[in-house]
C-alpha cells in the first residue's frame, strides 16, 4: 500500500510515496496514458538491472522496485515504482549562485557519467536523451523519517486549484488540484562528494534492434548524424556527453557567436526553432512552469497541443 506526499512531472508524473508495508519510501512514476501504451521503460530498466553485476557503471543506472498499470479517466497507465533520489544536475546548478560545481565534484560527476554510459552500451542501449535534467544526485535514505519529519525538513506540499481556459470544470480529465514539486536543496557550489544516476530511459532503445531511432538531445549538443540523417549508434551518446561535460557545454573553440551561428545552422536543418523565450518554450513542448518558474508564469500553465489547463494560487 503507497500512501501518495508529493509528486510534479512533464509526460509522467512522479510522486514520492510511502511504502506502509515495508515502511520505506519509493517513488512512482506514473506515464500518461497516451506515452503508456507504447513505453519500453520498464523493460528496458530490468534488462539494465540484470546485466553484469562486475560492471563498474551499474552503480549509476536506477533501480526499479516493482511496476504495474492501472485505468484512470484519460485512459491506461503504468507505472513505475523505484527508489527516490534528490535534484537533478539541472537544479542543483541553478540552485547555486554561480552555477558551478567545486572542480573535484565536478571531474567526479563527469567520471561516473562516463561509466554509467559505458555500462548502458555495453548492455547494448543508447539512451538517446542525456542532458543535466536526467542526471540526478543521491541522496541519503531518510526511510526512518516520518511523515512530519520530512514536511518539517523539506516542506510541507501546497497545492493550487487547477482551473481549464475555458472555464469549465477541469473534471474527470484532470485534477482539481495540482501540486507545486518539492525538491530537496543541494547547491552545486556546496556539493562536495556527489553520486548520481543515469535517469529517464523512456526514449532508450537497443540499438542493434532499432534501424531508424529517433534522438530527443537538445539540437545544441545534438551529434551531426542527427541533422544529416546517418545511422544513430550509441556514438551518439557519447558525442552529447562530450559536449555537455566541456566548460559551458558546446563544441571545442565554441564562442558565443560560434555557438549561435551552429544552433541556427541547425534550426535550418532540422526545421526546429533554434530559440525558444519561455512563454515559447511552454508552448511548444506543453511543460508545466514549477514554483521556480511562477514570476514569469504567473502560476502553472499547461498550453500548446496538451489539453488547456491552468492553475492558479487563488491569490
Amino acid at each position: 500500500m503507497w500512501r501518495i506526499l508529493k509528486g510534479f512531472g512533464s509526460y509522467s508524473t512522479v510522486w514520492l510515496a510511502r511504502d506502509q508495508q515495508l515502511q520505506r519510501y519509493v517513488s512512482l512514476k506514473i506515464l500518461a496514458a497516451t506515452a503508456s501504451e507504447s513505453s519500453n521503460e520498464g523493460k528496458t530498466l530490468r534488462f539494465l538491472q540484470n546485466g553484469d553485476s562486475a560492471h563498474l557503471g551499474k552503480q549509476f543506472i536506477p533501480a526499479l522496485l516493482d511496476q504495474f498499470t492501472f485505468d484512470g479517466p484519460n485512459g491506461h497507465h503504468l507505472c513505475l515504482v523505484g527508489v527516490p533520489y534528490g535534484c537533478s544536475i539541472s537544479e542543483s546548478k541553478e540552485d547555486s549562485a554561480d552555477s558551478m560545481f567545486p572542480k573535484e565534484a565536478a571531474r567526479s560527476i563527469t567520471a561516473q557519467l562516463m561509466m554509467g554510459l559505458s555500462y548502458l552500451h555495453a548492455c547494448g542501449i543508447c539512451h538517446g536523451d542525456l542532458h543535466l535534467g536526467n542526471f540526478l544526485l543521491r541522496t541519503p535514505s531518510f526511510d526512518s523519517m516520518a511523515t512530519t519529519e520530512l514536511y518539517d525538513r523539506y516542506g510541507k506540499p501546497y497545492e493550487a486549484r487547477v482551473h481549464r481556459i475555458d472555464g469549465r470544470a477541469p473534471e474527470p480529465h484532470a485534477p482539481p488540484h495540482a501540486f507545486y514539486p518539492m525538491t530537496p536543496s543541494l547547491p552545486a557550489r556546496k556539493t562536495f562528494d556527489p553520486e548520481i544516476v543515469i535517469s529517464d530511459y523512456g526514449t532508450s532503445f537497443v540499438a542493434s534492434q532499432t534501424p531508424s531511432p529517433t534522438l530527443y538531445t537538445p539540437a545544441r549538443y545534438a551529434p551531426p548524424e542527427h541533422f544529416f540523417e546517418g545511422p544513430i549508434t550509441p556514438a551518439a551518446d557519447i558525442w552529447t556527453l562530450g559536449a555537455r561535460s566541456r566548460p559551458g557545454g558546446g563544441i571545442p573553440g565554441q564562442t558565443m557567436e560560434n555557438s549561435s551561428r551552429r544552433m541556427e545552422n541547425a534550426s535550418r536543418i532540422s526545421g526546429e526553432p533554434a530559440y525558444l523565450p519561455f512563454a515559447g518554450f511552454i508552448s511548444a513542448y506543453g511543460t508545466w512552469a514549477g514554483a521556480k518558474r511562477q514570476k514569469l508564469a504567473n502560476g502553472i500553465l499547461l498550453v500548446g497541443s496538451c489539453k488547456p489547463w491552468r492553475t492558479s494560487s487563488g491569490v
